[in-house]
């Protein structure tokens, strides 16, 4: 099992200075952005591993994992005439993936060739601001 988390405030401070194709300074902008930025993420996996006969061996598992992630950008901007929202730079994302799989191989040896086959079976689901996916996908393993 693992578990991992992650928060962070992500304050910035960017001073811009405006000059004019002949070098003169022109004016000075300051933005603030202040981006929470937190992750988490669950995890747990079982194996197996069994002798099945002679030199033959299964390996078996099943995981699965949720990850989630938000960020929440808001900026500042700052002028001769003070401090003000920057409305049109502010965005938020918010990010979850869950993937749940069950895999399995068969390997062994004959003479001085060794093998293995296997698959996993995964299906994921991920679920954004802007899109929510889901699919199942096989992926099949061959080894000589």
């Amino acid at each position: 099992m693992d578990y991992l988390t992650m928060n962070d405030q992500g304050n910035q401070v960017l001073n811009s200075n405006t000059f004019t194709s002949g070098g003169n300074w022109q004016n000075n902008n300051t933005l603030f952005s202040f981006n929470p930025f937190k992750v988490y993420v669950y995890s747990v996996m079982l194996d197996a591993k069994t002798p099945v006969a002679g030199l033959l061996t299964l390996e078996t598992g099943l995981q699965s994992s949720f990850s989630s992630r938000e960020s929440n950008g808001n900026y500042l901007v700052q002028d001769t005439t003070g401090l003000h929202p920057a409305n049109s730079l502010n965005n938020s994302f918010h990010f979850n993936e869950n993937i749940n799989a069950i895999y399995g191989s068969l390997n062994g040896q004959y003479k001085k060739l060794t093998w293995k086959v296997g698959f996993r079976m995964e299906h994921t689901h991920v679920n954004a601001s802007i899109l929510d996916i889901q699919y199942t996908d096989l992926f099949p393993t061959v080894y000589l």
